[in-house]
């Protein structure tokens, strides 16, 4: 007969042997990973050493290289399996590299395509910083007061940029950027700005990406490196300014490219459109550009005595024309709505075709072809004026059917009086007869 306990232990016993083969032929597998960096050297001195270094090793951890197994001898060599002092000659041991080695460093890897390839990222960015004024500063002139990976990345604590934490999100960048560039110390050698966040968050698209315009998308509107590019970051050239601004205002880019605007551009480099909307500080335009000398006014360029500036005059009366008789009829259609409580959603939906097309027309603006916006001012008059017919004769009908009402109840009412009088009439007879 078998003995159950030592049977019991043979079971074990095998179970275990087959887990540690398993995990030998599967080095990429989760209990693998975790032995590894159990034994890394780098990782269990730094723990122990607690404080900052210990930190850094949480960071890492936390990191997209650590979720990689990317460990510290992949970014500053040595053996991370040995318990000796890591020495630069005879362990390949690299360090802290200095800020002018970082992007070389990061490099290593990041412009590495075969390696690169299985996280689907790009390799082109150290030649997109070598292009850009931080990086010709930084390996040109030796500039170490400029932005380098790790400025904009982190350093242990490297986050992807789709991560809400991560230095390089969406709605977190224009605030990464700020570091520097708010920092007046730091600007005044190159004469720049330090208020550019705070204009930026006085902006329409600053306003929507901060949360502050409901319904608006905030991954869509531009941040820092929408305009400026990303490892590749430059201001952009006058010529530039309205391809940059284009690549999400498509049909403005299209409409202004036909305007005496675009042939300005080319002779003598203006206006390009910071010109009309500001930089950082662009606000929602509306009509009020059109009036007026100040910054950013028609007036501000064109003397208000001249044709180009009456033409605009022109153009905001067609705008102001078209949207004021849209609110007018949006005003009557409501009402009616309200009271007497008529079904208008036919004349909702016209009507709201015709708000869409102010917004369409806008772009159209920048043609400065006063005959090609009142195609679309016309139109949109035109859509007001059958909407409000249409509420007019509804309300001419409602008000016939409640006439026609009053006096069909007016009628009943006289019938019913006199049949109550013939009944009364008949019975006063009837008792006299009695009598």
């Amino acid at each position: 007969m078998i003995n159950k306990k030592r049977y019991d232990i043979v079971i074990v016993l095998s179970v275990l042997q087959i887990l540690f083969l398993l995990q030998l032929s599967c080095p990429s597998c989760g209990w693998a990973k975790e032995r590894k960096k159990a034994s890394n050297t780098c990782i269990l001195c730094h723990t122990q050493l607690g404080k900052k270094t210990a930190e850094w090793v949480e960071q890492w951890r936390r990191s997209v290289h650590g979720e990689s197994d990317v460990t510290c001898s992949g970014c500053h060599g040595g053996d991370p399996t040995s318990f000796n002092r890591p020495k630069t000659k005879d362990s390949g041991y690299v360090g802290a590299p200095s800020r002018r080695q970082v992007p070389e460093f990061c490099a290593r890897c990041h412009s590495n395509s075969s390696w690169m390839r299985q996280f689907n990222k790009r390799t082109d960015q150290l030649s997109l910083y070598k292009t850009s004024v931080h990086g010709r500063r930084l390996l040109e002139e030796g500039d170490e007061n400029v932005a380098i990976c790790i400025d904009c990345h982190g350093r242990h604590d490297i986050k992807k940029y789709t991560d809400l934490e991560s230095l390089t999100h969406h709605q977190k960048v224009a605030e990464t950027c700020n570091h520097c560039h708010s920092d007046s110390e730091k600007m005044s050698p190159y004469d720049l700005r330090t208020d550019q966040l705070k204009l930026y968050k006085l902006s329409y698209h600053g306003q929507i990406l901060y949360n502050k315009i409901p319904d608006k998308n905030p991954s869509l509107v531009p941040s820092c490196p929408e305009c400026h590019g990303i490892h590749g970051a430059a201001p952009a050239g006058v010529t530039e300014v309205a391809n940059v601004c284009g690549n999400c205002h498509t049909a403005t880019n299209e409409y202004f490219s036909q305007s005496k605007h675009m042939e300005a551009l080319i002779k003598q480099g203006k206006p390009r459109c910071i010109d009309c909307h500001a930089y950082h500080d662009i606000l929602y335009p509306t009509s009020a550009l059109f009036d007026g000398t100040e910054i950013y006014h028609c007036g501000n360029c064109h003397d208000v005595h001249q044709k180009e500036y009456n033409l605009g005059q022109k153009i905001k009366a067609a705008f102001v024309e078209s949207e004021k008789r849209v609110n007018e009829v949006w005003e009557k259609v409501i009402q009616i709505e309200i009271d007497p409580g008529l079904d208008v959603l036919d004349e909702r939906d016209d009507l709201e075709t015709g708000k869409r097309m102010i917004l369409e027309a806008v772009p159209v603006t920048h043609t400065l072809d006063l005959e090609e916006i009142e195609k679309y001012t016309n139109e949109i008059l035109s859509t007001a004026d059958k909407v409000e017919k249409s509420i007019d004769t509804r309300q001419e009908e409602f008000i016939i059917r409640k006439k026609g009402l009053f006096a069909t109840l007016l009628i009943l009412i006289i019938i019913i009086g006199f049949l109550l009088f013939k009944r009364w009439v008949l019975q006063l007879e009837l008792e006299l007869n009695e009598d």
